[in-house]
């Protein structure tokens, strides 16, 4: 064999290993079918009355948390080879927690033919209607779920990119919701304290929202409210991104903008009303008429067809650099 036939077979054979490796690794990390082999179902329960709290910890699982009936505190979760969930009662408060076993080398995954998905990537939990409970929930990648449960003051839900989804739950005090790069979705709930909304890149939704106050604050996302009722305060504070907001009723509203257009229809408010926005369009509508303002406009190079004035007992302000103004009145 002459050497440039050695060198061409050389050649041909890294190039046919080399592609063979990289296909082989799209197809394992990637979208090749999951075996779910090796998971096994776990569970525990708990008596309602002996769990003052519940605090997870699930890294890259989902947790989903339900009303249950009955007066015991189910947990369901599945283990595998290389990562399991700790499941224990600790001084009154229930903890998950989530730990991977495995040597964690790429070589590890690569030719692991088992992950967790679906089902085997959640942990379930289920809480009797008479619990009333402190929530602590913590993760990175995973999602939370919270239906129809009853839970304490200080109460918090922290997702790095995982979604909140948060439906028909009752708060008896305040609670915190806080996601990096996920969206933040609160429907039909109710809250006898304060409701403060974080997020980095990521949207935000409310519907059918109580609360004494809400607070949202977001870096870059849009944001979505309708029927929203407020005994004090209702801000919302946007770096980059769009509001649509509509039947927002609170003693004090308050938006700011960087860069986003915002828009309120049919805003109701007790003492007073501010907008502040740099490139962004305002649009709103107040239930009540002009003369319930005394009102501050002002706008560099923005239209408007607002003026400033009046002695109204509300206070309605309007600030912007370059976005236009476009206020109306007595809507229904």
């Amino acid at each position: 064999m002459t050497k440039g036939v050695r060198t061409l077979l050389i050649t041909a054979a890294a190039l046919t290993a080399a592609g063979a490796l990289t296909a082989a690794g799209a197809y394992l990390l990637g979208g090749r079918p999951w075996s779910t082999e090796g998971y096994e179902a776990r569970s525990a329960d708990f008596g309602a009355a002996q769990v003052s709290g519940i605090d997870a910890d699930l890294g890259t699982a989902d947790v989903r948390i339900s009303g249950v009936s009955g007066d015991r505190i189910t947990v369901r979760w599945y283990d595998g080879r290389e990562d399991r969930c700790g499941v224990s009662l600790d001084g009154g408060t229930l903890r998950a927690v989530r730990t991977k076993t495995g040597s964690g080398k790429w070589y590890s995954r690569l030719f692991s033919f088992t992950r967790p998905g679906g089902d085997e990537n959640t942990v379930e939990i289920g809480v009797p209607s008479s619990w009333q409970g402190k929530l602590s929930l913590r993760s990175d990648t995973g999602g939370m779920e919270l239906d129809g449960t009853v839970c304490a003051d200080g109460s918090s839900l922290s997702a790095g990119t995982g979604d909140i989804l948060v439906r028909g739950a009752r708060f008896l005090g305040g609670a915190e919701f806080s996601v990096s790069t996920g969206s933040i979705s609160l429907e039909s709930a109710q809250a006898q304290g304060a409701l403060t909304l974080t997020a980095g890149t990521g949207d935000a939704a409310l519907r059918d929202v109580t609360a004494q106050s809400v607070r949202v604050s977001q870096t870059t996302g849009g944001l979505t409210g309708e029927s929203i009722r407020c005994t004090g305060r209702f801000e919302t504070e946007r770096g980059t991104g769009d509001a649509a907001l509509s039947d927002v009723a609170a003693a004090d509203f308050s938006s700011r903008a960087t860069t986003g257009s915002t828009r309120a229809e049919r805003l109701s408010v007790d003492s007073s009303a501010a907008f502040t926005a740099e490139t962004g369009d305002v649009t709103f509508s107040l239930t009540d008429g002009i003369g319930q303002y005394a009102v501050t406009v002002r706008t560099a190079t923005g239209g408007s067809n607002l003026t400033a004035g009046g002695a109204g007992p509300k206070a309605l302000t309007v600030v912007t650099t370059t976005g236009s103004i476009d206020a109306s009145f007595d809507a229904r």
